[in-house]
């Protein structure tokens, strides 16, 4: 039937109960079926109709499947990753700030940035080669943190060249980051629409993550992007 996936958002109340021998029906035609139930006194229309918001029905059968909505298949993680993803954050930081003490400016940032960003390659290349699911997701989920490890070295280093600039540099880095963002997320669907498989885009992913590691050595946290006494508008001009 071409569909490998589906999310089943049910009624809460009992008139809705007979709508589930659906997920069983697709089960046997070999799709991946995830149920969701809706709180109490809600069906997928009532919702609509007070809400009026796509967008929320989406995000609250997400976070009700996150938060323990039975999965039929599959496993959900989402409140644990997070933690995990705000530790290797929080540890990014003070791990930069101790090398900076250690090794000097230069090297401590750099260091940082390049392990990070070198293990988030790393673990992606793993996803893409383990055949386990789960294996996959632990991978994923590792590859994330080693990006949030060293962004607290990313921003760091904005604040370290920019000096008085400081506003401009981050603010053009985010810039960068979210059209980025945008494009590579518009690419993925597009990889997976016409490759049929989700390891394709994670290939190309792979690779920046490696050239952005190795940018790294060009890099050097103790020269200013504009020098002290030089006319930041002369520059421009």
């Amino acid at each position: 039937m071409g569909i490998s996936s589906a999310y089943l958002a049910f009624d809460a109340d009992p008139n809705g109960s007979g709508q589930q021998s659906i997920d069983c029906r697709l089960r046997e035609q070999g799709v991946n079926v995830r149920r969701v139930s809706l709180p109490d006194g809600h069906d997928p229309n009532s919702f609509f109709v007070e809400e009026g918001d796509a967008r929320q029905f989406q995000s609250l059968c997400w976070r009700l499947w996150c938060e323990g909505a039975a999965p039929v298949r599959g496993i959900c993680c989402c409140r644990h990753s997070r933690s995990f993803w705000e530790l290797a954050n929080l540890a990014g930081g003070f791990s930069s700030d101790a090398l900076v003490r250690r090794l000097g400016l230069e090297r401590g940032r750099r260091n940082i940035a390049m392990c990070g960003l070198g293990a988030s390659a790393l673990f992606t290349v793993a996803t893409i080669l383990t055949p386990n699911k789960y294996v996959a997701l632990v991978f994923l989920a590792l590859s994330y943190a080693g990006s949030d490890f060293m962004l607290p070295t990313s921003w760091a280093v904005c604040l370290d060249i920019g000096k008085k600039y400081a506003g401009a540099v981050t603010g053009a880095m985010n810039t960068a980051g979210q059209i980025g963002s945008f494009l590579s997320s518009v690419v993925f669907g597009y990889l997976v629409k016409y490759s049929g498989s989700y390891e394709v885009p994670l290939v190309p992913m792979a690779v920046m993550l490696t050239v952005s590691a190795a940018l790294w050595m060009k890099i050097d946290a103790t020269k200013a992007l504009i020098p002290e006494g030089v006319d930041a508008k002369k520059l421009a001009a």
